[in-house]
């Protein structure tokens, strides 16, 4: 009977997909699992416990898909954009932002409450945010909804517009105050969201759509933004389509300024030109009416010619043509690129003039490019690299000078085409390192897009390959966080997530797979300056009393040495209290009805039901996480470790003991699938009365699998506390041959 001892030093390539579950002879089978659930792989090839998600903010509205996007102004502000129910919403340091709060005078014991705060300028369907009452503490750190306001009062309903009734409430005493969740109007409808792009450079964003004119959102202050289309002007010239070349065509102005008509030689205008511009020589029109195919109407922004010129083109932006579907800033240039018109054009403003696309043959001058392809060729996004990177239905081009040591100029543009043509999904990309992660179309595979010196051409490998099933469902949206782990986070059709952990020198490559009690639909990550680490933020359908909510949620601050462990948070969509030791928690309405999980003063509690908002603990506590618990699972590969006689594939195997090395841990469960033993932490040294210390070093486990020709090891961590570990030692596998 054959013995070994094998070491499983790393999870460096994740989870592994079942198709590679018989490949014993591929050199990664060893540093891969069968499933990783909710768990992080580190750079030193280990595995941590997944952050847990801070509840932030229910969606404006719970019905309406709702889309987050990043907004990085300096080095110390930094924003997360929530656009839904025709709003958008900011929130920063991980909290959303609020107008100056109004102080409140009373407060009626009534159905429904109504709040006395004079002049607070409040419109009905406001969501407003109140602390500081003193008596009526019940309505301290909550929303409510506006309804039924006068010039000093107003009544307080909950987000279905049902009356909040206080007459139970504590008597108001004093004090408190009363702030609007700031927020502007936006055009974009709940089916619109998805297909955004934006770029951003310093306090402006330009945000385009295929069914709306660009926008520009401007930020001045944390509460003062403004979203509006782009004016242009004599000095700012909008896009235009390629110049006319018909010799016969020609276009009449009947006036050189002011309001005119333009007539066509040719039938060529339609009323969907209206909103747009016409170029005749030197000047453009704005068209403002239409009369026939022949004849329309406008008004003149840059001086033309009053006799029948060839020389002319059309605007390249209006709902005839449609609007551009791709935005990005490159080499101090703003372009846009593919509308329903001209799928395969990219226009580029003149240098450091972002809203003016006059082209020429000048350095700074414009330019319009459109791709020569034997095929329809859409460009689907583009994205600033060494050259400008346009993602399209027939796979990348490049878009640049024709020597890297020169800025792009109308006269040196070279295009080159990545050697490998995987097409490219709409889906925004994002980069990391030196390389861009975009995702293919029909959003199942991501491909790493990177220039190979030995072959001189760009590349695209397929990064999901060794865990094909993570995506398998389609990736709908993709954030990359660069600090404390190097990881791209992938929301996925199917309601999971999938992360990546990309450490091309030390040869990670690990997926992971994530769930939560609902579903994740979007994602987007931006620095915290403060903290140290860049935040992901997240949207959350859940489930509450039957009813589907949306939340916006926040992965928490990374657990590290420095992390007192009382301050550990591993639960899903939860809150914390910190302060004089209570027995109860409250301010939990948003997970009402829901078995919550509680770790108080670094110890884990039984788990609670939310009712009326609040839970009652075990005993009192200081310092309090509570929220959804979830389950970090690992499955081991099959075993496989040779015998006597070749491979141990289909040989009976029986594992005696587990040695497993964790680091700053707590709670941990070891066996098989089916039943698993919890391996002890607290020490007969450790009082009874205090929470179990974290352990670093080695748990010996007995494991119960007995005789199996399929062995494989589940680990499995559910207290919300933190588990991370490094590796592995069976001992020994014995093999029946």
């Amino acid at each position: 009977m054959a013995k070994t001892y094998p070491l499983i030093t790393n999870f460096s390539k994740g989870e592994a997909s079942p198709l590679l579950s018989g490949r014993v002879d591929f050199k990664d089978y060893y540093n891969s699992a069968s499933t990783l659930q909710n768990w992080f792989v580190i750079p030193q090839g280990g595995v941590t416990k997944a952050n847990g998600t801070k509840y932030l903010s229910r969606c404006r509205t719970d019905s309406e898909y709702a889309r987050l996007i990043p907004f990085e102004f300096s080095t110390t502000q930094s924003y997360a954009l929530e656009f839904n129910g025709g709003k958008m919403r900011v929130y920063k340091d991980s909290s959303a932002v609020l107008e100056t709060a109004k102080n409140i005078t009373g407060i009626t014991q009534a159905n429904p409450a109504v709040v006395t705060s004079n002049s607070h300028g409040f419109s009905n369907g406001d969501e407003v945010y109140i602390t500081g009452v003193v008596g009526m503490t019940q309505v301290n750190g909550k929303r409510f909804r506006v309804a039924n306001q006068t010039a000093n009062t107003f009544e307080l309903t909950d987000y279905s517009g049902a009356n909040i009734n206080s007459t139970s409430y504590t008597a108001y005493s004093s004090g408190g105050t009363v702030a609007r969740v700031y927020e502007i109007t936006i055009p974009y409808t709940s089916a619109d969201l998805s297909k955004l792009q934006f770029a951003q450079d310093d306090d402006i964003m330009y945000i385009v759509h295929p069914s709306y004119a660009p926008r520009k959102l401007t930020r001045s202050g944390h509460t003062s933004w403004t979203l509006s289309t782009i004016t242009y002007d004599k000095d700012n010239w909008p896009p235009f389509m390629s110049a006319n070349t018909n010799t016969t065509h020609t276009m009449h102005a009947s006036g050189a300024t002011g309001s005119i008509t333009v007539t066509s030689s040719t039938s060529f205008f339609t009323s969907g030109m209206v909103g747009g511009y016409l170029r005749v020589v030197g000047g453009y029109i704005e068209i403002t009416g239409y009369t026939s195919a022949t004849v329309i109407s406008g008004t003149v922004i840059s001086t033309v010619l009053t006799t029948p010129q060839t020389d002319w083109s059309i605007g390249a932006f209006h709902t005839a043509y449609g609007f551009p579907s791709a935005v990005t800033f490159y080499e101090q240039r703003l372009a846009y690129a593919s509308t329903s018109q001209a799928p395969q054009t990219t226009w580029l403003s003149q240098t450091e003039r972002y809203e003016h696309f006059k082209t020429g043959t000048a350095d700074s001058d414009g330019l319009l490019y459109v791709l020569a392809t034997e095929k329809v060729c859409v460009i689907e996004w583009l994205f600033p690299s060494d050259r400008l990177i346009l993602g399209t239905s027939y796979g990348p081009f490049n878009l640049g000078s024709g020597n890297d040591t020169e800025p792009l100029t109308p006269t040196n543009v070279v295009v080159r085409k990545a050697k490998s043509g995987y097409k490219c999904s709409e889906i925004m990309p994002v980069t990391g390192g030196d390389q861009l992660y975009y995702v293919q179309t029909y959003g199942r595979k991501i491909r790493e897009y990177f220039y190979e010196f030995s072959s001189d051409a760009f590349k695209a490998q397929d990064i999901t390959i060794i865990s094909e099933h993570i995506t398998s469902s389609g990736v709908v949206e993709m954030a990359y966080q660069q600090s404390p782990l190097n990881m791209i986070y992938c929301v996925l059709a199917n309601g999971k997530m999938a992360v990546l952990t990309r450490e091309a020198d030390q040869q990670i490559f690990a997926w992971t797979k994530h769930t939560t009690d609902g579903t994740f639909e979007n994602i987007c990550c931006i620095p915290n300056r403060t903290g140290g680490y860049d935040e992901v933020y997240v949207v959350v359908k859940r489930t509450i009393g039957g009813v589907s909510r949306r939340y916006v949620e926040v992965f928490t601050a990374p657990f590290t040495d420095d992390t007192a462990q009382e301050d550990a948070f591993f639960v899903h969509s939860g809150l914390t209290y910190d302060g004089t030791a209570t027995s109860t928690v409250t301010g939990l309405d948003h997970l009402e009805g829901k078995s919550v999980t509680v770790y108080a003063d670094g110890a884990y509690q039984n788990n609670k039901t939310v009712s009326g908002g609040s839970i009652t603990l075990d005993h009192a506590s200081s310092v309090v996480q509570v929220g959804l618990g979830y389950d970090s699972i690992i499955k081991l590969q099959p075993v496989e470790y040779g015998s006597a006689n070749g491979s141990a594939q289909a040989k009976w195997k029986r594992i005696t003991d587990i040695f497993i090395r964790f680091y700053r841990s707590l709670g941990c469960s070891v066996g098989i699938e089916s039943i698993q033993d919890d391996v002890p932490f607290r020490s007969t040294n450790d009082p009874m009365d205090t929470a179990p210390p974290l352990f670093t070093g080695d748990k010996r486990v007995s494991f119960r699998g007995g005789w199996d020709r399929d062995q494989q090891i589940y680990i499995k961590h559910s207290l919300p506390a933190p588990c991370t570990i490094l590796r592995i030692l069976l001992h020994p596998i014995e093999v029946s041959e």
